[in-house]
C-alpha cells in the first residue's frame, strides 16, 4: 500500500511546482505590464510635453513677427511724416490741406496712433487728431532729452506711460527731426495704446493657465493675457525666466 502512496505524492510535489511557476510567471507578467504601463504613460507624457513646447515656441514666434511687423508699420508712418515736413510751401498751406498732407500715411495702418510733431522746447506743434493741435508739453519725457543729445539714435520705444490726453496706457514710439545742418528741431512721436496688443492677446487660446506677456527688452510688461492692470509696467528684469530668455 505504502508504495502505491508514492505516485500521487509525486504528482501532488508536481502540482504544486506547477502552481509556484505560473505564480511567478503571473508575478512576472504583472511587472513587465506594470513596466509597459509606466513607459509608455512617460512616452506619452514626453512627447505631449514636446508638442506644447512646439506649439508655444510656434506661438511665440507668431507674436514676434506680428509685434516687430507693428512696429516697422508705425515706424514708416514717423518717416513720411519727418519727410513731409519738408514739403515745399507747407507752413504757408491751408491747416486743413497740411493736415492730410502730414498724416495721410496713417490711414494705412490696421491700429493707427496718434502722432504729434514737437518743436524745440517740446510742445506740441502739430496734431494728427486736427487743428489746432492740442496744447501740451513732453519736455519731461525721457524720448525728448534723448533725441536732442543723441542724432543718431533713431527709432526710440518708451516704456509704457499714462497719455497726457486720455489718461490710457500706451507705448510711444518717437523719432528726431533734425535741420538740414543736423541741428535739433524736435520729435515726432506716435502713440500706441497698449489695449491694441492686449486685443491681439485675446483672441489668442492659452488655456487655463496659460499666460502670454509682451515685455519690453528692459523687463517692464507692456501687455499679458489673462489681463491684470497692476501688472502694466511691472518690473520683472530681475526673475530667472526674463534673465534667461535675454541669454538665449
Amino acid at each position: 500500500m505504502r508504495h502505491d502512496d508514492h505516485p500521487g505524492g509525486d504528482a501532488a510535489q508536481r502540482t504544486t511546482q506547477a502552481g509556484r511557476w505560473f505564480m511567478l510567471l503571473g508575478v512576472i507578467t504583472c511587472a513587465g505590464m506594470l513596466f509597459l504601463s509606466g513607459f509608455f504613460a512617460m512616452r506619452a507624457r514626453e512627447l505631449a510635453w514636446q508638442a506644447t513646447m512646439q506649439a508655444s515656441e510656434n506661438l511665440t514666434a507668431t507674436l514676434e513677427r506680428e509685434v516687430s511687423s507693428t512696429a516697422t508699420v508705425h515706424d514708416l508712418s514717423l518717416k513720411r511724416v519727418i519727410a513731409n515736413l519738408t514739403t515745399a510751401g507747407l507752413k504757408q498751406a491751408n491747416p486743413q490741406l497740411r493736415q492730410v498732407a502730414l498724416f495721410d500715411s496713417l490711414a494705412a495702418s490696421e491700429r493707427p496712433g496718434t502722432v504729434l510733431v514737437l518743436d524745440t522746447s517740446d510742445n506740441v506743434k502739430l496734431d494728427s487728431l486736427g487743428w489746432p493741435p492740442r496744447p501740451a508739453n513732453f519736455a519731461d519725457c525721457d524720448y525728448f532729452q534723448l533725441h536732442r543729445e543723441r542724432p543718431d539714435l533713431g527709432l526710440y520705444i518708451s516704456r509704457v506711460v499714462a497719455d497726457r490726453f486720455t489718461g490710457q496706457p500706451e507705448l510711444v514710439l518717437s523719432r528726431r527731426i533734425s535741420r538740414p545742418d543736423g541741428g535739433f528741431a524736435g520729435v515726432v512721436v506716435e502713440t500706441l495704446e497698449t489695449s491694441d496688443f492686449q486685443e491681439l492677446f485675446e483672441h489668442l487660446n492659452v488655456g487655463q493657465h496659460g499666460l502670454i506677456s509682451l515685455v519690453e527688452t528692459n523687463g517692464h510688461i507692456a501687455a499679458r493675457q489673462p489681463f491684470v492692470a497692476r501688472d502694466l509696467d511691472l518690473d520683472i528684469s530681475g526673475t530667472p525666466d526674463f534673465t534667461s530668455v535675454r541669454q538665449t
